[in-house]
């Protein structure tokens, strides 16, 4: 096709009946990619939320928008031309953690090919568009290509793989290693991505194009995102892209600019496109809806049906004037100079030099448990491969790309992969397998001050992305102690990295139900003022008695709880005082004769938003614990969230046994503000503390029992 300036077909608004002509919604990527099962785009909740924090960004929307509706009523033309399609080069993140994310090269190359299908006016569907919007369904004139070189001009695929927990959370922050927006088109696929606000699941979500920097606190703003859906048309859905890529160049849902389909009649901006509420699923092509005299455009690609086919000529237009814009940042894209830069246009034909990596099915294993590693080498073909393995492995071969390998010795393994072909070799070496000693177990009770420095050998930090943020001991550090474990959480590199200490196994049969809890001390701080109710960032208790094959989640906190040190810019490090610490207490009773066996194991996992700070966790107590209300029972059973508060506090404490409590809330001199409880409480008690109304500053909450008193700092942002 031939595009010179913006000359499209175009139907006016003033034109009733053709305006009213078309109407309807949008269901994304075919029955599958999108809403068959609440499965929607959050293209508009992510550009809503980013624009409110970031003024930017929505001035940047705003020019585009007045241009684009002064070219479209003007006939008005940009200044580029060009014979054929404009080109895009295109790259693909794959971040996985070796499950169905890690799309194969074959599976990436076809959806690039649905992507082409759709944007150039040659789906198989076609046929399938009623005849009432036959004459308008339009070839977009874009052609999307895989990259053939990368940001530093080395040869590539075009697909870029990331081995990253990441892949779990999906968002802004996990858009690992993006290529520079103005050369590229980057999308990232992962095993998830996060849920909007109305608790829809979003199966992916674009930007509207925008011109401000790629990275804006911490956010990768530009961009397309996309969970493996397992679909009909492939991993991602047919359509799904074709959708997204659809916001990338600034076309709305079909019923305006929000994520609610079938609620109310919104527009476009496209004159082609009818006037429509959405549809949210299926395919009534004979919806006649908004005051308009014939059917919806259903079949729209930028709508929730199950029957996406199409693009408008209208649509063309509105997305072509955002490709040309540098209002935009896209205009640099389909320049001679940048494809021929990204190896696409002429096509660079050079071999990439692999990468090694490779992957486990389990990070944490016992001696004589068979671990599977698997290659997952990037750039491939891979055409040469050598393990190198622990004397200690059993089951090890040197070639094979699947390996079933136990080890005989307790420890961290060591293993190499070393990949190569004619343009090179790569090496990767890992030591991010600890292999436990199956038995052993310690007895119960059991109590771990961590003032012993070689607690290491027994206590074990596992880190999947092997960054900095990892468990390590503190000699330095501790509640009333000379160690601790820390988390360097500070350096954390995205939102919802997560990072384990898994402890020694112990021995719980024939316990008494009265003393089967858990307790420990932690401190934890935040960056952000914001983060302090964050539920990013939480604590997860497990429990197992197979040697980690699973898991079951036994107790959380969140950030509310957590986040005992407030909120400061610098690396937070709690002094020795009670007033640093507080104490989680986990009952297990309620488990059950579950985990009252032998090999019994607790895992602690903390996930971490982007800017968050340090983690410590000391004194852990397994059973044998009296808590009751005394001087040092107090320090054990209390917990004062969310502190910094806002708004109102709670105060929450835990008791084995029936106690006559009495609390109030002072000033900082001692005088009483307000009776808050004066009873008996047994096992647990919640006590709310109305501070909304106070003014800034520091309280004191006083508690009384049996003659013994304890206060607890507390401060009202």
């Amino acid at each position: 096709m031939v595009f010179q300036s913006c000359s499209y077909i175009r139907i006016s608004k003033k034109n009733k009946y053709m305006k009213k002509l078309f109407t309807l919604l949008l269901l994304l990527a075919g029955v599958s990619a999108v809403n068959a099962q609440n499965n929607f785009c959050g293209t508009d909740e992510n550009f809503h939320r980013l624009a409110a924090k970031y003024p930017e960004i929505l001035q940047s929307h705003n020019e585009l928008e007045a241009m684009t509706k002064w070219i479209t009523q003007n006939k008005g033309s940009l200044s580029v031309s060009r014979t054929g399609a404009y080109i895009v080069p295109v790259v693909f993140h794959i971040l996985h953690d070796g499950g169905k994310e890690y799309l194969s090269n074959a599976m990436v190359e076809s959806q690039v090919v649905y992507l082409n299908q759709y944007w150039n006016k040659s789906n198989p569907e076609l046929p399938s568009v009623t005849a009432l919007y036959q004459p308008i369904v339009a070839n977009m004139g874009v052609e999307f290509r895989l990259a053939h070189l990368d940001p530093q001009g080395n040869c590539t695929d075009g697909i870029d793989r990331i081995m990253s927990f990441a892949t779990n959370v999906g968002n802004n922050n996990t858009k690992l290693n993006p290529w520079p927006p103005d050369k590229y088109l980057n999308i990232w696929v992962n095993k998830s991505v996060e849920r909007d606000s109305s608790n829809f699941g979003t199966i992916a979500f674009s930007m509207y194009p925008v011109n401000v920097q790629t990275w804006v606190n911490n956010e990768i703003i530009d961009g397309v995102i996309t969970k493996i859906a397992g679909v009909n048309g492939g991993p991602i859905g047919r359509s799904t892209l074709a959708h997204e890529v659809g916001h990338w160049l600034n076309l709305k849902h079909v019923w305006g600019d929000t994520n609610s389909p079938g609620v109310s009649c919104g527009d476009d901006d496209v004159d082609d496109t009818p006037i429509t509420k959405g549809q949210s699923s299926g395919c009534s092509t004979s919806v006649i809806e908004c005051g308009n005299t014939v059917a919806s455009n259903v079949q729209n690609i930028m709508n929730y049906s199950s029957c996406e086919y199409m693009f408008t000529e209208g649509q063309k237009t509105r997305s072509l004037i955002a490709l040309q814009s540098s209002i935009s940042n896209r205009n640099n894209l389909f320049s001679d100079v940048n494809i021929a830069a990204t190896g696409v246009e002429p096509v660079s034909t050079c071999l990439p030099a692999p990468k090694a990596e490779y992957g486990t099915n389990k990070r944490f294993a016992c001696v004589g448990e068979s671990l599977h590693f698997t290659d997952f080498t990037y750039n491939t073909p891979q055409w040469d491969r050598t393990w190198s393995f622990p004397a200690d492995a059993v089951g090890a071969s040197t070639t094979d790309s699947s390996q079933f390998v136990s080890f005989s010795t307790p420890g961290w393994k060591e293993v190499t992969l070393v990949s190569s072909n004619p343009s090179g070799s790569s090496t990767r070496t890992k030591s991010n397998v600890y292999i436990a000693d199956a038995a052993g177990d310690l007895p119960y009770p059991h109590f771990e001050s961590f003032d012993d420095p070689n607690v290491t050998q027994s206590w074990i930090g596992i880190n999947y992305d092997n960054n900095q943020t990892a468990f390590s001991h503190k000699a330095t550090l501790g509640h009333n102690s000379n160690g601790c474990f820390g988390l360097n959480n500070y350096d954390v590199r995205y939102e919802g990295d997560r990072d384990e200490l898994i402890s020694p196994s112990f021995d719980l049969t024939g316990i008494a139900a009265g003393d089967y809890r858990l307790s420990f001390d932690y401190s934890m701080a935040t960056r952000l003022e914001q983060d302090i109710n964050d539920s990013t960032v939480s604590l997860e208790i497990l429990a197992t008695t197979n040697c980690g094959t699973s898991w079951k989640r036994v107790g959380s906190l969140t950030a509310s709880k957590l986040l005992n040190g407030g909120f400061t810019v610098n690396p937070y490090y709690p002094s020795k005082g009670d007033q640093y610490w507080r104490r989680a207490v986990v009952d297990l009773t309620a488990q059950g004769a579950q985990f009252k066996t032998a090999g019994v194991r607790f895992k602690f996992a903390v996930t971490s938003n982007k800017l968050g700070n340090n983690f410590f966790f000391d004194n852990f107590n397994l059973g044998n614990s009296t808590l009751g209300i005394d001087a040092s029972a107090l320090d054990m059973a209390i917990d004062l969230y969310p502190n910094p508060t806002k708004d109102n506090a709670v105060l929450e404490i835990n008791s084995e046994k029936p106690e006559k409590i009495a609390v109030v809330l002072n000033d900082l001199l001692g005088n009483k503000i307000i009776d808050l409880f004066n009873g008996e409480i047994d096992v647990n008690k919640k006590i709310t503390i109305p501070t909304s109304s106070l003014s800034s500053g520091m309280y004191i909450v006083q508690i009384q029992s049996n003659g013994k008193t304890i206060q607890r700092k507390l401060t009202k942002m």
